[in-house]
């Protein structure tokens, strides 16, 4: 343990300076992805996450007593060797792909899902048996000194892949005395599909902060697979058959066509004039005036025409 100390201390230093620098999601350093204030939460569920499983331990300084055996969460080893490999990823030593939420809040009685699919990154590899680590840590409101063992606010991990549940810290049932859960599930085939809950259950204060990590190789969020049929196409090709059709080739027999006037409209056309109005022909000139214009109308017309201008010039002079 005299070196455990510092080791673990420089480990969370450099995954301080991962995630303040950049390198989270992508595994190299990318302007515009740095996380400034990493809580410590996040710092000591990323150190937890990647624990590798010791086989036993080794009884100094009796060196002749041999090797106790000891499996992971156990009284010598807790959550195994540290390596930040098997928790964070970095371009060019492995394939790991990892999600990260951090100070996300939970209210009392809320639970908080999400789905993962193992070997789904397009740029994976990935291919076998690989391993799926969850890890869940929060800050727990302080206590009384009195209190030997209790958790004021108590959340839950859960994991489920194939209809098959994962409890945390190597447990068959909820662990409620611990701020640190995780599960490490090392047999899992790519393109397994994993659903990871946060149930917050009769908390002490109205809500919870707190920091989870997910990792495996290839991880993609979501599952990707197959889709729910529950879910709608948005976009069908087949549009629904109560939809009009906007614009129409054939216009609704409402709609008149302009290229025939009504029968009811009268004829604008100045060809010929309506019968009820005189003609007045170019060829009745009164005397006095040049009779060189062409004759277009009969004598008679010209006769009727003249008899007339002299009942309206007789009218006329009767208003005198």
């Amino acid at each position: 343990t005299s070196m455990a100390c510092p080791a673990a201390s420089g480990a969370t230093l450099l995954i301080r300076q991962y995630l303040q620098e950049g390198f989270y999601p992508s595994g190299t350093k990318v302007s515009g992805d740095e996380m400034p204030n990493p809580s410590g939460s996040l710092l000591k569920a990323i150190l937890i996450n990647g624990g590798e499983t010791l086989i036993g331990v080794n009884n100094v300084p009796s060196f002749n007593a041999g090797i106790t055996a000891s499996t992971m969460y156990d009284p010598h080893q807790g959550f195994g060797l540290v390596n930040l490999l098997n928790s964070l990823p970095l371009a060019g030593e492995n394939e790991l792909k990892a999600f990260i939420k951090d100070k996300e809040l939970i209210n009392d009685g809320d639970t908080h899902s999400y789905m993962f699919q193992l070997g789904a990154d397009s740029a994976s590899t990935c291919s076998g048996t690989n391993t799926f680590s969850a890890t869940l840590v929060w800050s727990d409101p302080p206590v009384s000194v009195s209190c030997g063992s209790c958790v004021l606010n108590d959340l839950d991990l859960l994991v489920e892949v194939d209809s098959a549940q994962y409890y945390p810290n190597g447990g068959t049932v909820k662990d409620s005395i611990n701020n640190v859960e995780r599960v490490r599930i090392d047999s899992s085939d790519t393109g397994d599909i994993f659903e990871v809950t946060v149930d917050a259950n009769n908390l002490s204060t109205a809500s919870q902060k707190y920091a989870l990590i997910v990792t495996g190789c290839g991880l993609v969020e979501g599952e990707l697979t197959s889709v729910p049929s529950s879910i709608p196409t948005i976009f069908d090709s087949t549009a629904p058959s109560s939809i009009p059709t906007i614009f129409d080739s054939t216009a609704p027999s409402l709609m008149p066509t302009f290229s025939t006037a009504p029968s009811s409209m009268p004829s604008l056309s100045v060809s010929s004039a309506p019968s009820s109005e005189p003609s007045y022909p170019l060829s009745a000139v009164p005397s006095g005036l040049s009779s060189d214009l062409p004759s277009l109308c009969s004598d008679d017309d010209i006769s009727a025409l003249f008899s007339l201008v002299k009942a309206l010039y007789k009218g006329k002079e009767r208003k005198k």
